[in-house]
């Protein structure tokens, strides 16, 4: 359910007759997710297991769900909802030139489950704004994001107090973080400065405590660094124990980078791309990276290394044909070489095709 207005659009039209839109966004929006998850049925349940809803690392599990047609109508128990507000002010006719803009909004997610005892918040700030200015047009961009989960899953304890007993409530506390800084002239060259934030973990396994999540998958940042290196290491460590789901997701996972970006048009449908990625852990645990530093900072035990890619990018035929070829070198940092990388340089060369209709 979803529902959107303009609220000061509103407010003028009922007491001024003045419907012309303005810029402040209200949103509220409610999900139901009814369906029972699927469990492998070759798990064994132990007696009494069907209502122990506890929070293990290696042996998490919950009853398989039941086959019958609409039986979901009548397990409210495990179905998950959600709700969101959403609060934001959108002005694409911020500036003088057609492409400026101002965008600034917060929405908060509150999502729970009555059998796992989930309760989490999920706060959402992003913006985005491009202003022209000066007699050439140059126009001044930024962007970001922030977002941070919070919450818990579990009851407080099994059995007695907790400690001495066994804790199951997991509780989540991760803050990620983006965002870029830039100038451009539309058409001809684009510079932007780009950093990021991930938290991160340096128990990743038996913490109770979630602290770490990837970005979502589709923000790329490299091509090597990230989408191949950490992927591969965080898959090799943490699948053995059946917790890949915890690792990286090939975007920016538990560190902090810098990726200062360059686009400039060597003629009409012909542009050279350029970038620059330095990246240091935020926290190192000792399943995934061989060590355990709490406080990385900028030490060179937690060094992810650099990576320069470049890129010829052309459109053909009114942007209908797009042919890309792209290229990165990556020197992997100390942090990757003790989870037992190569420390040999890594590259890629890359060529796409695509017909855009």
């Amino acid at each position: 359910i979803l529902f959107a207005t303009r609220p000061i659009t509103v407010a003028r039209a009922i007491t001024k007759g003045d419907a012309r839109q303005t810029p402040l966004i209200f949103s509220f929006l409610y999900d139901r997710i009814t369906q029972d998850p699927v469990v492998d049925s070759t798990i064994s349940v132990a007696a009494g297991a069907a209502t122990d809803y506890r929070f293990r690392p290696f042996d998490t599990f919950f009853p398989e769900r039941f086959l019958s047609p609409f039986a979901f109508l009548t397990n409210l128990e495990r179905r998950a909802s959600q709700m969101a507000f959403v609060l934001a002010w959108f002005d694409p006719e911020f500036g003088r030139a057609e492409e400026d803009e101002l965008f600034a909004g917060v929405w908060v997610l509150y999502r729970w489950q009555r059998s796992t005892e989930t309760r989490l918040t999920i706060p959402d700030f992003a913006w985005r704004i491009q202003h022209t200015v000066g007699k050439r047009g140059i126009a001044l961009t930024s962007a970001g994001e922030f977002v941070a989960f919070t919450g818990h899953s579990g009851a407080i304890a099994i059995t007695g107090a907790c400690p001495p007993a066994p804790c199951n409530r997991g509780q989540s506390a991760i803050y990620n973080l983006i965002g870029r800084i830039g100038a451009t002239d539309p058409g001809q060259w684009d510079f932007r400065f780009e950093s990021g934030f991930a938290s991160g973990d340096s128990d990743i396994i038996f913490n109770n405590t979630l602290k770490t999540r990837g970005f979502n998958e589709n923000i790329k940042v490299g091509l090597l660094m990230y989408q191949v290196a950490l992927r591969t290491i965080g898959f090799n460590q943490l699948a053995p124990l059946n917790a890949q789901a915890l690792g990286p997701n090939g975007s920016v996972f538990n560190s902090k980078y810098f990726y200062p970006q360059y686009r400039f048009t060597i003629v009409p449908g012909l542009e050279a791309h350029a970038t620059f990625l330095v990246a240091w852990a935020h926290k190192l645990d000792q399943v995934m990276y061989n060590a355990v530093e709490d406080q990385c900072g900028f030490k060179a035990r937690c060094f992810y290394g650099w990576e320069v890619n470049a890129a010829l990018r052309a459109r053909i035929g009114q942007d209908i044909v797009w042919i890309d070829l792209e290229s990165g070198l990556f020197q992997p940092g100390q942090a990757f070489t003790n989870a037992g990388l190569s420390d040999r340089l890594l590259w890629t060369v890359q060529v796409r095709a695509a017909m855009v209709f």
